[in-house]
Parts: C-alpha cells; sequence; structure tokens
C-alpha cells in the first residue's frame, strides 16, 4: 500500500509514544503499590534495634536474646520472612509467614555461635510485604548484631592438683568419684610444686622449677596476671593475708618472704640472702647426703629454717611447714597480719621445743612435713616420711604437743614398715584405700579433707569429722606425683 511521505513515521511516533504512556501508568502504580507497602513496614517497630554477645567460648551458644515486633500501623501487616546476614546469628522462625494486625506483635529469639575467635557483625532483616525489585532497600526493617568469640569454653573446677612430675595442673570437677579424671589439664609448669586457690577462687601455682609463683584469674587458661619471681629459688607455698598480703615460702632459700598488696617485700623470715637457684632445687641445709633429705645439717633454732615448702594464715598467725628440720612453726602476726624481718617463731609441733630436730616416730614427731591446714579447730600437717596426716587440736597452747588423730595408719601412729627412703615407697607397705606412700599435700572444704598422696599418686577424700584409722569416702587417682593440692571453699 502506498503512503505519503512522512505517514510511516508518524504511526511509528505514535505507537511508541502509547507504549511509554502504558508503560507510565504501570510504573505509577507499581510505586504507589512499592510505596503503600513501604510505609506499612516503616510503621513497624523492632525492639531491640542492635543485641550484641560479649565473650561467648567458640565451641559454645550464647544466651538468648528476645526480638519483639509491634505492628504501629493502622492495617494488617505481614511478615515475610526472618534472616541473619550470617549463619553464626540464628533467629527462630515464630514471626515468619505471620500476618500482624493492627497494634499486634510477634516475638522470636535469636542465638549466637561464633566459628572463632574475634569480633563478628551481621544483620538480622525483617521482611515486609514484596515490594518491587528496584527498591530493595526498602524491603528490610534491620537489626544490628554484633558478637565476640573466644576460645573454647573451660568447666567448672573445684579442685586442682599439682602433677610434679610432668610439670602439670589437673583440675577436676565435683562430685569426686574413683573415676575422676581431669575436667581441664594445665601444662608449660616445671615441677610445680604448692597449688592454691584465693578468696576470689584465683588458682595460684609454685612454678618452683622456673623459680617463680604465679596466679592465673578464672578460668586458669589465660596464662598469668601476677608473677613473683626475683630472687626465689625454688618455691613452694603461698599464704594470702587480710590486707592483701601475699607471703612465699621460698623454699630452697630457706625462708619465707612477705609481699604487700602492692608486691613489694614487707619482711623476710629464715634465711636472709638468696643462694643461686640450684638446677635440682635442693636447699644448702641438706648437706650432700641425698638420702637424709628430711634432716637439716644445721642446729635448729627459731629463727632458721631448712626448706619451706608450705605456709597457712589463720587466727592472727602464720604456720610454717619446716621440711628439713621435721617441724612446724607457728608465727605471730602483728595488728596489720605482718611479720617482721627477722622474726623468730613462737611455738612449733613435730619437735619438744624450738632447738631440736630430730625425726622421731610418737604422737608428736614429724619427718619432712609438706604442708599444713588449718581447718576449723584442727591443724592439719602433711607428715611425709612418716606417710601420715597428723591432726592437732586448737589452740596450740604448749611446744611439742601431741596430735590426736592420725590418717594412714592403721594403728594410728606407730609404722608396719620399714623406713622410709624419701624416694620410693618400703617393699613391706600394704597399700590400700586408709593407708598413704608420702602425702604431701592437704586441703579441705566443709564436708571433706582431702590428701595428696604423692607415690601413690591419688587423692583421699575422708569426710568430717576425722578420726584416727578411718577410711576415705573416695579415692582418685593415676596422678604422676602429687605434691600440691587446692580446692575451692
Amino acid at each position: 500500500m502506498n503512503r505519503i511521505p512522512g505517514e510511516w513515521e508518524a504511526i511509528v511516533a505514535a505507537a511508541v509514544c502509547a507504549l511509554i504512556l502504558a508503560a507510565g501508568a504501570y510504573g505509577a502504580k507499581a510505586e504507589t503499590v512499592e510505596s503503600a507497602a513501604d510505609a506499612k513496614l516503616a510503621k513497624l517497630k523492632v525492639i531491640p534495634s542492635s543485641i550484641n554477645w560479649r565473650d561467648v567460648p567458640t565451641d559454645a551458644t550464647g544466651s538468648s536474646f528476645t526480638v519483639s515486633l509491634v505492628n504501629s500501623s493502622s492495617s494488617p501487616l505481614h511478615i515475610a520472612s526472618v534472616a541473619s546476614t550470617d549463619p553464626e546469628f540464628v533467629p527462630t522462625q515464630e514471626c515468619a509467614g505471620v500476618t500482624l494486625s493492627a497494634a499486634d506483635n510477634c516475638k522470636f529469639s535469636i542465638t549466637f555461635t561464633p566459628s572463632a575467635p574475634g569480633k563478628h557483625k551481621a544483620s538480622l532483616l525483617i521482611t515486609g510485604d514484596a515490594a518491587h525489585r528496584h527498591k530493595a532497600a526498602h524491603r528490610h526493617k534491620t537489626v544490628k548484631l554484633s558478637g565476640v568469640g573466644v576460645g573454647p569454653a573451660v568447666p567448672y573446677v573445684s579442685l586442682c592438683v599439682s602433677e610434679y612430675n610432668t610439670g602439670r595442673v589437673l583440675c577436676y570437677a565435683a562430685p569426686y568419684t574413683s573415676d575422676s579424671t581431669p575436667a581441664l589439664i594445665l601444662s608449660g609448669f616445671l615441677w610445680p610444686a604448692i597449688v592454691r586457690f584465693d578468696s576470689q577462687n584465683n588458682l595460684w601455682v609454685a612454678d618452683s622449677g622456673h623459680n617463680r609463683v604465679i596466679r592465673l584469674p578464672a578460668p586458669y587458661t589465660y596464662g598469668p596476671d601476677l608473677t613473683f619471681s626475683v630472687g626465689l629459688n625454688h618455691p613452694a607455698g603461698m599464704a594470702f593475708g587480710s590486707n592483701g598480703q601475699v607471703f612465699i615460702a621460698d623454699s630452697s632459700n630457706s625462708r619465707i618472704i612477705e609481699y604487700d598488696e602492692n608486691s613489694n617485700i614487707v619482711a623476710i623470715v629464715g634465711a636472709q640472702v638468696a643462694s643461686p637457684p640450684s638446677p635440682e632445687g635442693l636447699p644448702t641445709c641438706f648437706g650432700s647426703d641425698a638420702n637424709v633429705l628430711s634432716l637439716s645439717i644445721f642446729a635448729a633454732t627459731p629463727t632458721n629454717l631448712c626448706n619451706v615448702p608450705a605456709l597457712e594464715i589463720s587466727n592472727g598467725g602464720l604456720f610454717a611447714a619446716d621440711f628439713g628440720n621435721n617441724r612446724t612453726l607457728g608465727y605471730t602476726l602483728n595488728a596489720n597480719g605482718d611479720l617482721a624481718t627477722g622474726q623468730g617463731a613462737d611455738f612449733v609441733v613435730g619437735q619438744t621445743d624450738l632447738n631440736s630436730n630430730a625425726p622421731v616416730l610418737s604422737p608428736a614427731g614429724e619427718r619432712a612435713p609438706n604442708d599444713v591446714k588449718i581447718c576449723g579447730n584442727q591443724m592439719l600437717v602433711a607428715d611425709t616420711e612418716f606417710s601420715r596426716v597428723d591432726v592437732y587440736n586448737l589452740p596450740l597452747n604448749r611446744n611439742g604437743m601431741d596430735a590426736t588423730v592420725f590418717l594412714g595408719q592403721k594403728d594410728g601412729y606407730s609404722a608396719n614398715w620399714s623406713p622410709f627412703d624419701g624416694y620410693n615407697c618400703p617393699a613391706d607397705m600394704v597399700r590400700a584405700p586408709d593407708t598413704m606412700c608420702a602425702p604431701e599435700a592437704i586441703d579441705y572444704d566443709s564436708q571433706n579433707v582431702y590428701v595428696g598422696d604423692y607415690l601413690w599418686g591419688r587423692v583421699q577424700v575422708f569426710p568430717l569429722p576425722l578420726a584416727t584409722d578411718m577410711m576415705p569416702q573416695t579415692v582418685f587417682g593415676g596422678i604422676n606425683g602429687v605434691t600440691g593440692l587446692a580446692v575451692k571453699k
């Protein structure tokens, strides 16, 4: 068909114009729908607007937080979906697909499980009715999510022992049974001696082979926050004063050092000059006879000490196990709870007087005591080379008083075996639940007394009150040399 010039162009222009008008009308309708949907979503209140988790272990899930959605508009609002931009943050789906009527609300929860230590961030997206794809930024209500992941969760522990021969500290969770195994193992020590909890449940370790005493804050896996090391030679025990003092048994220097709350030295009792740390950790007062480790070659006096492995503070007094002099000493603290440099002991058990140190197997004798604790109205001494625990009634009103209860010996205070050489259980010693071979550590709680049986590698749990020749209620072992034991009070 023939057309006049320009007619075809006019038809095409008209068609294009019609298409543009149609598209414009459609776009206007879409914009109107989208604006309505966005207006509804804008009326959705999300509470809270941000959530933060702190210090969540990587093998655990943090606390669950509740998120509330409130429709504050005058018409229904459909919640299409609830989702997180990171799978570590997981919302529940109670509100997904729910239509909220005017003033209605809905609640769901969200948790955080970090996959690795460090800071994590994400967004929680609450999506309303589908809006136009070109306006995706307006489809969501957003909640900011953040969390911090830390190392694996550490179990709660209530009893720790130092495993001397492996350089480890083993910690257990109550209740204790014959099958108890460590819930937490701390390593990296060299010949750890005494361990102890303070009133804040910090764990103190005498890392004797490294010539230091360290404090580990709970959960005990992030290293020490306080270290004492200068001048120490194979330190062992520690005790804590009422005004922030720390008393350390500087064992191979045969002295006790008191530090104030700022770690400044307040007083030194015993040897006044520190000797160079020896690889074996043996104090010079032992002399050269390695088979007689429990007898000082020097004369015993109220001021001399020979290898101090343990300390205890109670009722205004400091008690010290004087291993090489076969005795346990008591010092009176002043009104501030301090010692005085060069101060001598005021009383002694294990010997008849402050100038004796011979080991005598009797109700009043001790041989190489390794630990001392005050439990109620009784003093407990780990009488290591007599393979027993001596129990003295308080107050200690005279030197050389008898112990009244003995744990570890079937007939009280008479050994039933060959002499103990300090390294091995006598061949004729009978291993039984109620006997001991070189007990070196003791502690207590409100119900029990705990004994660390060094050479038999176990912990014996005796119920209170104590009685001679009593049976422990629980024994658990598999420990390679128990030199320290600490129980949370």
